[in-house]
């Protein structure tokens, strides 16, 4: 890392006011290989604690706390510490101090300019030669305006603009099985909705010049293009080919998710009230859902992911932001297999469970948060030898499946070495 790294034994949760849960430090372990892992750290290490025994921390503000830069007080409950230890990392899992004598410093992936430059492959105009203009119809009872439809469309062959009574305008909807060449939408593109098998295929891309939604029990293979905001809420949906997005990612209200596709995105990418597998009595829950990268301008930001799970939904990931990574891992249960990398990285995770209900959680030191309505959580006596519900495992997978389509090779900017001294401390 190239700045500080704060750890803490207490997870923030915000729903009605602030709570800080009671938890343990985080852990360090080691991977399948037996390996240690290994810490570089450019800046200080400090730790945050509080010896107040409940979940109110007072007049502490949070997001001060986490834009926090390179201005840490040096006062309760902020300490710095010269050394890795038990105080820092949870017991005997340490990471090892890297013995490197440089530091890579901070990188900028031009994540932006690959979506621009992108932009001429996927964009052609209703006037384009060998474009195929095909007359849609209306939806009968659309409540939400006037939009088309294309069902079971089979244009393999065809560049298609689609019109509404003679005109490339207004929304549109694809549902069915439909396959294009490529496809070009004038304003919004709503994929799915209603039909319970829709199965669409754009083989050499989808270009939407507004925003694009992806609704229930929906399978798009092909590459896509949007020119606005990208919104997955639906439950049942298969994402396959690469997405770049000029503006925000947002996935929400899904079930069953399997996303196999680097995307970028010039705005922020969020995940929330999602979940990867069915439920806890899936047959396999162990199998991974989807392989995918993520490269984006703005923050990324994953909450309430797989919310209060005792299985933990498993993915092959990689998260790049050139802004700041945030996950929550208190109702949430997610490991993820691949990497994160940011300029600032806020995690937030208990170990044990997390439930709505008060008899799924040890009563001995339970405790609870109050917004619409109580959500318990383990106490620290139920966590101590109870798995961390937030677990990232760095693996060079992911990054091998989509080696022709990383932005690492277009890196733009390497601060120079910044190096301290700090003494790792003796394993007991």
């Amino acid at each position: 890392m190239e700045r500080n790294l704060v750890t803490s034994n207490r997870s923030y949760e915000r729903y009605a006011r602030d709570y800080w849960i009671h938890t343990y430090f985080p852990s360090a372990l080691k991977d399948y290989k037996n390996n240690v892992p290994s810490i570089q750290v450019g800046g200080n290490v400090y730790t945050v604690t509080w010896t107040s025994n409940t979940m109110d921390i007072g007049k502490f503000d949070y997001n001060t706390h986490i834009s926090r830069i390179d201005d840490f007080p040096d006062t309760p409950p902020y300490k710095k510490v010269n050394k890795i230890d038990e105080n820092v990392f949870n017991g005997n899992f340490k990471p090892r101090i890297n013995e490197r004598t440089d530091f890579p410093g901070k990188v900028d992936l031009e994540i932006t300019e690959k979506i621009d430059e992108e932009r001429a492959t996927y964009k052609y105009s209703v006037n384009d030669s060998g474009v195929r203009k095909v007359e849609t119809r209306t939806i009968v009872g659309d409540v939400e305006g006037i939009r088309r439809v294309l069902r079971n469309a089979n244009f393999p062959n065809d560049k298609v603009v689609p019109l509404i009574d003679g005109k490339y305008k207004g929304d549109f909807i694809i549902n069915g099985k439909s396959t294009f060449k490529q496809f070009s939408a004038p304003k919004n593109l709503h994929l799915g909705q209603i039909r319970n098998d829709n199965k669409i295929e754009f083989k050499e891309g989808l270009y939407v010049a507004g925003d694009l939604v992806f609704y229930n029990n929906t399978e798009v293979k092909g590459p896509i293009y949007v020119e606005g905001n990208v919104i997955l809420d639906g439950h049942n949906v298969k994402i396959d080919g690469p997405m770049y997005v000029n503006g925000d990612v947002e996935i929400k209200n899904n079930r069953k998710l399997t996303i196999n596709s680097v995307i970028y995105t010039k705005k922020s990418f969020k995940m929330q009230h999602t979940k990867m597998i069915n439920d806890d009595s899936d047959p396999d829950p162990d199998e991974m859902q989807g392989d995918y990268i993520v490269y984006a301008d703005g923050p990324i930001v994953i909450k309430r992911v797989n919310r209060f799970s005792n299985k933990p939904d498993k993915i092959n990931t990689y998260l790049y932001s050139n802004n700041s990574i945030e996950i929550d891992g208190n109702e949430t249960n997610l490991h993820i297999y691949g990497g994160i990398s940011a300029p600032r990285i806020v995690l937030n995770s208990i170990r044990g469970k997390s439930s709505m209900l008060p008899h799924r959680i040890d009563s001995s030191g339970r405790q609870a948060t109050w917004g619409s309505a109580l959500r318990y959580f383990d106490g620290t006596k139920a966590q101590l030898n109870a798995p961390s519900r937030l677990q990232i495992h760095y693996d060079n997978y992911i990054i091998e499946k989509y080696s022709n389509l990383l932005l690492e090779s277009r890196i733009t900017e390497a601060l120079p070495p910044k190096i301290i001294d700090i003494k790792e401390g003796k394993l007991k």
